[in-house]
C-alpha cells in the first residue's frame, strides 16, 4: 500500500455502461506477443517473511515444520486454503533504500521458510520487495538489480509457484515512465539470463502517485518485453476515506471502482499481459487531512489498519465482483490479492489475520468473491519421510504420486534449505493417469561440512495452472566428533605416551563408532582400547591411546572413527625425546705419570631437556679418573658439557685400559667407552763400554762430559739429543751413557 494513497483526483469517470461496452471492444483484441496460459490467483497479502518463523504458543503444531507450533505464516496459509484462495503475498523491507524498515530486513532463511509453507499448501508466493523509491538514482537501481540477482540466483529452482514482485509501487510520474521502462526490462532480463522461469509483476506507477487523471491510470503501466511470456501488470486500488471524504457515497465507490478495473483492462489491451492486482482493498476509514486535522469516515465499522466503512466495503466488493467475472482473450478472470492479512494489525481483534480475522468480523470474512481453482487432485509420499543421516553420505527415498483425478505430467521439483542438504529426484517428470500412481527416487546427499541440525527437503510435484502438491522429507544431520585430551605429547625414549580420545554425539547420535589408529613413521608397539564405543544421546565416550618407542623422533598417530559412512579423525603427535653423550677420542698411547682431561659432550634429541648425572669407572684399576661437573643440565637445543680428567701413576704398568662413562636422566640410560693404551717410559741399555773414573779424577770427569755433551748435542738429530742421558751405574761410581 502507497506511503501516502494517491490525493483526490479530477478523474474522468466513465459511466458503468461504458465498462459493458468495453468489455465487448475488447474481447476481440489480441496479446501483442506470444505468452505463457496465465494462473488464476486470488488470495491476500500484508505478511511479512518474518511472520514464517514467529508464532503463538498457544498455536496447534505446524505441518510444515514438524515440532514447532505452526507460525503464523502457516496459520494464515491455512486460513486460505479453508477460505477458498490460493496465493499469499509475503513482503521485506527494500535492501537499498530501507532495509531495516517495518516490513523486516531481508532473510534468506525466512524466505526459503515461505515458499515451504507455500509449497506445503499448494499456494502461490509471490515474493514482494515492498520498497518505493529505489529507482530514483543510478545507484540505488544498480542496487535493486544486484540484491535481486542474488536472490533469484538462490531460489529460481525452488518452487514453480514463485511470481517474483521487483518493486511493491515505484515512487515516480509519468513522465519518467521511460526511466521506469528501463529498470524493468534490465530486471526481467537479468532473471531471463539466469534460467529463471517464473512469473514476473510489474507495477503500475498510479499504484504510488503518478500525476495522472484516474481514467487515464492505464497508460502509467511500464513497457517491457519477456522472451519468456510471463508476466503480469498490477494496480493497487483502494477508496480511502482522507481523499474521497468530499465524495463519500456508494455510488461514487461503485463508480470509481468501475474506473479502476476499466484501466486494468486498458492496461492488458496496451501491454499484452494478464492481471494480477498484487494489493488492494477497502482502504483505511481514518486519516490526516491537508489541514492537519484527523478525520474517521462517519460509517465506520473498525478501525485502525485493516478497518473499514461501509462506504468503501461497497467500493472494493465492486472490484471484487467486477474483477472475477470479466473474461479477456488472456484471462477467464482478473487474478487479485488484497490487504491486509498480516499479524501486525493495528485493529482490535485482528490478530494474526487482520482483515481475515472473524473477529470484528474483518471485511475478508464478509466479501463475496469466486473460490480459486481446487487444489491438484493428486498427493506425494515420501518413503521414509524421516532419514538419519551424516555429513559426506547419502540416503534415498521412495517418492509415489497417486493421482485422485489429475492426468498428465506432474513434474517434480526440490525445495531444500540453503547450505543444507542436496536433493535429486531420480526422475523428474512422472507421467500419471486418474486414479494411477507413480514412483521415483530421490536422493538426499549431505555434503561434507554441513552442519548438524534438523532439515526439511520439500518436494513438489506440480500439474502446471492446475497447481502443486508437496511432500516434506524430514532430514536429521547427526554426526560426532572425536577429540584428544592431548594433540601434542611429549615422552622419554622408552616410557610410555598415553593421550585420551573423547568421541562425543551430536544432534541425537546414537550409534557404535569404531576406531582405529594409524603411525607415521610406522611402529608396532602403539594400541589403541576399546576399538569400537557406543555412544548415546548427549553422551561422550572415551577411548586410551598408548605408545612407545626407544628411538627419538616425531610420531604422528591418526585415530580413525567410522559409524554407517560417516568417518573422522583426530591426530596426536608423539615426540619421543633422548640425549647423547660422546667423547672427544684419543689417538696415541699415554705415559704412565702423566695426566689427560678429555672434554665430555651431552646433546639433546627432539627438544629433549633435563639433568644427566654423569659417573665414570676403569679397568682394570690402576688410573684415576674424575667427571666435573658430574651433573649437568641439559635445555632444548644446547649442547652440555663436562671434562673427564685422567690421571696416571708413574708406577703403573702399561697396557689397556677400559674408561665406562655413564649418564642418566629419568630412567634413560646411555653409556659410552673409551678405550685408553698406557705405555711406561723405559731406558735402553748403552751399546758403549763401560768406563770407570776413580778418585779425584771425578770432578774434572763432570766438567769434561758436561763440555763434550753440549758439543755432541749441536750435532745430533733431535730424537737423540731428547733420548741421549747419563745413567749412574751404581755404588761404584761407574756413568755409564745410553744412546
Amino acid at each position: 500500500m502507497g506511503r501516502a494513497q494517491r490525493s483526490s483526483l479530477a478523474a474522468k469517470i466513465v459511466a458503468p455502461t461504458g465498462l459493458l461496452v468495453f468489455l465487448l471492444l475488447f474481447t476481440q483484441a489480441s496479446a501483442l506477443h506470444a505468452m505463457q496460459t496465465p494462473p488464476i490467483v486470488t488470495g491476500w497479502g500484508g505478511s511479512r517473511l518474518l511472520e514464517s518463523g514467529r508464532f503463538s504458543h498457544s498455536s496447534p503444531a505446524g505441518e510444515v515444520f514438524p515440532g514447532e507450533n505452526a507460525s503464523d505464516m502457516e496459520m494464515q496459509a491455512r486460513m486460505l486454503v479453508q477460505k477458498g484462495f490460493n496465493g499469499y503475498r509475503a513482503s521485506f523491507a527494500p535492501y537499498c533504500t530501507d532495509r531495516n524498515g517495518f516490513f523486516g530486513t531481508y532473510n534468506a532463511s525466512q524466505l526459503s521458510r515461505s515458499i515451504e509453507i507455500a509449497a506445503h499448501y499448494g499456494l502461490w508466493i509471490i515474493v514482494d520487495y515492498h520498497g518505493y523509491d529505489d529507482l530514483q538514482t543510478g545507484s540505488s537501481t544498480s542496487c535493486w538489480l544486484s540484491f535481486w540477482d542474488v536472490v533469484v540466483h538462490q531460489f529460481t529452482g525452488r518452487y514453480d509457484r514463485i511470481i517474483w514482485e521487483p518493486l511493491n509501487e515505484p515512487n515516480a510520474t509519468f513522465a519518467s515512465i521511460s526511466i521506469v521502462n528501463s529498470a524493468y526490462q534490465q530486471w526481467v532480463d537479468q532473471a531471463r539470463s539466469l534460467g529463471d522461469d517464473h512469473w514476473i509483476v510489474i507495477e503500475n506507477l498510479c499504484s504510488l502517485s503518478c500525476g495522472l487523471p484516474v481514467a487515464d491510470s492505464w497508460k502509467a503501466y511500464p513497457t517491457v518485453n519477456d522472451p519468456a511470456g510471463r508476466l503480469f501488470i498490477s494496480l493497487h486500488a483502494y477508496f480511502e476515506y482522507q481523499y474521497h471524504y468530499s465524495e463519500w457515497s456508494n455510488a461514487t465507490a461503485e463508480t470509481y471502482a468501475r474506473t479502476w478495473v476499466l484501466d486494468m483492462l486498458n492496461g492488458t489491451q496496451s501491454t499484452g499481459w494478464p492481471v494480477l492486482n498484487t494489493e488492494g482493498g477497502p482502504g483505511r476509514p481514518f486519516g490526516r487531512l491537508a489541514n492537519e486535522t484527523t478525520t474517521t469516515c462517519p460509517d465506520v465499522i473498525l478501525n485502525g489498519s485493516s478497518g473499514y466503512c461501509k462506504t468503501n466495503l461497497h467500493f472494493i466488493q465492486t472490484m471484487t465482483s467486477l474483477l472475477d467475472s470479466q473474461t479477456t482473450t488472456l484471462q477467464s478472470r482478473l487474478n487479485w490479492l488484497w490487504f491486509p492479512m498480516a499479524d501486525w494489525s493495528s485493529t482490535p481483534g485482528a490478530g494474526i489475520y487482520g482483515s481475515l480475522s472473524p473477529t470484528g468480523p474483518g471485511w475478508g470474512t464478509i466479501l463475496s468473491y469466486k473460490n480459486a481453482p481446487p487444489l491438484l487432485n493428486l498427493t506425494i509420499s515420501a518413503t521414509p519421510d524421516l532419514v538419519r543421516i551424516y555429513p559426506g553420505t547419502s540416503k534415498t527415498s521412495l517418492i509415489a504420486i497417486n493421482s485422485t483425478g489429475f492426468a498428465g505430467v506432474a513434474n517434480l521439483a526440490v525445495i531444500a534449505t540453503p547450505s543444507g542438504p542436496i536433493a535429486v529426484p531420480a526422475n523428474t517428470r512422472l507421467q500419471v493417469t486418474a486414479g494411477s500412481s507413480n514412483t521415483t527416487y530421490l536422493t538426499i546427499i549431505i555434503p561434507r561440512g554441513t552442519p548438524v541440525g534438523v532439515y526439511d527437503v520439500v518436494l513438489t510435484g506440480s500439474g502446471g495452472i492446475q497447481g502443486s502438491r508437496a511432500t516434506i522429507v524430514r532430514v536429521i544431520v547427526r554426526d560426532f566428533t572425536m577429540t584428544a585430551d592431548s594433540k601434542v605429547v611429549p615422552v622419554l625414549a622408552g616410557q610410555r605416551a598415553v593421550s585420551h580420545i573423547d568421541i562425543e554425539g551430536l544432534n541425537n547420535f546414537n550409534d557404535k563408532v569404531a576406531l582405529s589408529v594409524a603411525s607415521s613413521p610406522s611402529v608396532s608397539n602403539v594400541t589403541l582400547f576399546p576399538t569400537s564405543v557406543a555412544v548415546g544421546p548427549g553422551q561422550t565416550s572415551t577411548a586410551t591411546l598408548s605408545f612407545n618407542s626407544s628411538f627419538a623422533n616425531t610420531y604422528i598417530l591418526t585415530i580413525n572413527g567410522w559409524s554407517d559412512g560417516s568417518s573422522h579423525s583426530t591426530n596426536v603427535t608423539v615426540i619421543v625425546q633422548d640425549f647423547k653423550i660422546s667423547l672427544s677420542p684419543i689417538g696415541f698411547p699415554l705415559l704412565a705419570g702423566s695426566s689427560q682431561t678429555l672434554t665430555l659432550f651431552a646433546n639433546g634429541i627432539e627438544g629433549f631437556s633435563g639433568t644427566v648425572t654423569l659417573n665414570a669407572s676403569i679397568s682394570p684399576r690402576g688410573p684415576t679418573i674424575e667427571v666435573t661437573p658430574r651433573i649437568v643440565f641439559l635445555t632444548t637445543g644446547e649442547t652440555g658439557a663436562a671434562s673427564l680428567i685422567i690421571n696416571l701413576p708413574p708406577t703403573m704398568s702399561s697396557g689397556s685400559y677400559i674408561i665406562t662413562i655413564d649418564a642418566t636422566v629419568s630412567g634413560i640410560h646411555h653409556q659410552t667407552i673409551l678405550s685408553l693404551d698406557i705405555t711406561s717410559p723405559t731406558l735402553r741399555p748403552s751399546s758403549q763400554p763401560y768406563f770407570t773414573i776413580q778418585g779425584l779424577q771425578l770432578l774434572q770427569f763432570v766438567g769434561l762430559v758436561s763440555f763434550v755433551s753440549r758439543q755432541e748435542a749441536m750435532f745430533l738429530p733431535v730424537e737423540s739429543r731428547v733420548s741421549s742421558i747419563l745413567s749412574w751405574t751404581g755404588k761404584s761410581g761407574i756413568f755409564s751413557r745410553a744412546t
